[in-house]
């Protein structure tokens, strides 16, 4: 009926359309059957903006404890259907050892770092670790790092937010992969 619509929607405009989908295996176990036995290159992300990493081509989002859910309405209006496109998974000790076997390069997004995010090398098998605007990365974050990267700013500005800064690095490492391939 016509009221059924928006009483099913937490907007107050509703865009007219409700979509069921039932949410398949997102493990990296999964993603690399699907690419039938090729490996998912290994490009993870802590959470910075789950619409940018899809747009960059992340093959997966650890979450950790502390992170917004990721199923919250604000972040799956935001994400507009990313949460489909990337596997979202919960970090824990064994695949912190996966991370750790893949990503020989592990960027922890830090304002005070010595290096810039375009000195990082992105082209092979590389984590991308950001924190909250308010704390950074907390202690497991920073013992995942194998190198820090800040993304210079303007005299006077303070710092970005965290998706807008994981957005920046993400998309400067598909643009060194897509150079490398040329």
């Amino acid at each position: 009926s016509s009221g059924s619509l928006p009483s099913s929607s937490s907007t107050s405009r509703s865009s007219g359309t409700i979509v069921l989908r039932e949410l398949r295996d997102r493990s990296l176990a999964a993603r690399d059957r699907r690419r039938r036995g090729r490996p998912a290159g290994c490009h993870h992300s802590r959470f910075p903006a789950l619409r940018a990493a899809a747009g960059a081509g992340v093959t997966a989002v650890f979450l950790t404890e502390g992170t917004v859910d990721p199923f919250n309405s604000k972040v799956v209006r935001a994400a507009v259907g990313s949460h489909f496109r990337i596997p979202m998974v919960w970090l824990d000790a064994g695949n912190r050892s996966q991370i750790e076997q893949r990503c020989r390069v592990r960027v922890v997004a830090d304002a005070d770092a010595d290096r810039t995010y375009d000195e990082i090398d992105w082209t092979s098998g590389t984590a991308l670790i950001v924190g909250s605007e308010a704390h950074g990365v907390r202690e497991l974050g920073d013992s995942l790092g194998t190198v820090g990267a800040r993304i210079p700013l303007a005299a006077g500005v303070e710092s970005l937010n965290a998706g807008v800064a994981g957005a920046i690095c993400l998309f400067e490492a598909a643009r060194q992969r897509r150079h490398r391939t040329r």
